[in-house]
């Protein structure tokens, strides 16, 4: 039987976006001039992600938009998204390429955001490979991104180790039953998938989505200053930690699960030529 799909990119910016996808659903934190017309607006909708950050007044909905990014899609998906077989989640620049070359072994490519490209990448003919994929594996993934040390490590080059501390500690508390697994992420030469890029079962996504949620809950209610931004100008800024741990436990999520999963390359886009 067909699979159905809802794909949700994520904007926070004015960006190219795809025209003319059934399944590819663009998303954005708050109406605001330049973003992308016809998108899904999640703040429009109660309980939003707004409900995370209530003790931290005076935050605008920019500032959550922000802070949040692709989490406020999924906060979304675990509460009014039903009816519907897979799901996968993106920010604008980072897409999966369902349809690419077996035989090149590339973790992921560059492209200009031209809109040759953006056709490509959400084409509805990708739907009946996709539909194929899945009736042998679980879940589609980005492929795995290794990197030179643990995923500890990793994450603690550009962000600060009060916000991982936490993260380690609120996995143990909110789900104590993937506490005998917690040395995963101390492994060297690890790598992750960039969160979840590819497409999961809805059931299976919820029950990520809930967990993750209610980890950064927790982890909320012990940093004194869980908004500190150490350099305005960095391109991984500490402030935007909420994102960045969702893209390691995800595939944590996976791997505990024990879920099989098929990898595709990721396309990473670049601005669009002047």
């Amino acid at each position: 039987m067909t699979k159905t799909v809802n794909y949700f990119v994520h904007f926070h910016k004015d960006f190219p976006s795809a025209q003319n996808s059934t399944w590819m659903i663009p998303t954005i934190y708050e109406n605001k001039p330049g973003l992308v017309e016809n998108s899904l607006c999640l703040s429009a909708y109660s309980p939003s992600i707004r409900s995370l950050f209530h003790e931290f007044e005076p935050l605008d909905d920019d500032r959550i938009g922000y802070l949040s990014q692709t989490i406020a899609a999924e906060y979304w998906i675990l509460n009014h998204l039903k009816d519907v077989d897979y799901v996968g989640v993106t920010g604008y620049r980072r897409y999966p390429h369902f349809r690419h070359d077996r035989t090149n072994p590339a973790e992921g490519f560059g492209a200009p955001a031209t809109r040759e490209n953006l056709a490509t990448l959400t084409h509805d003919t990708h739907l009946p490979l996709i539909n194929g994929i899945l009736e042998t594996y679980e879940a589609i993934t980005i492929r795995k991104i290794h990197c030179g040390g643990s995923i500890k490590s990793q994450f603690l080059e550009t962000q600060r180790e009060e916000v991982w501390n936490h993260f380690i500690d609120s996995i143990a508390t909110v789900v104590p039953e993937y506490k005998r697994w917690l040395g995963w992420f101390e492994l060297e030469n690890q790598c992750h998938f960039c969160g979840p890029m590819g497409l999961t079962p809805l059931p299976m996504f919820k029950d990520y989505a809930d967990m993750y949620i209610r980890i950064v809950a927790d982890i909320l209610r012990w940093l004194e200053h869980p908004f500190l931004c150490l350099d305005e100008h960095a391109q991984a800024r500490t402030d935007r930690w909420i994102g960045y741990l969702a893209e390691r436990f995800y595939p944590f999520f996976l791997f505990v699960n024990n879920v099989k999963t098929y990898q595709v390359p990721m396309i990473l886009l670049t601005d669009p030529p002047a």
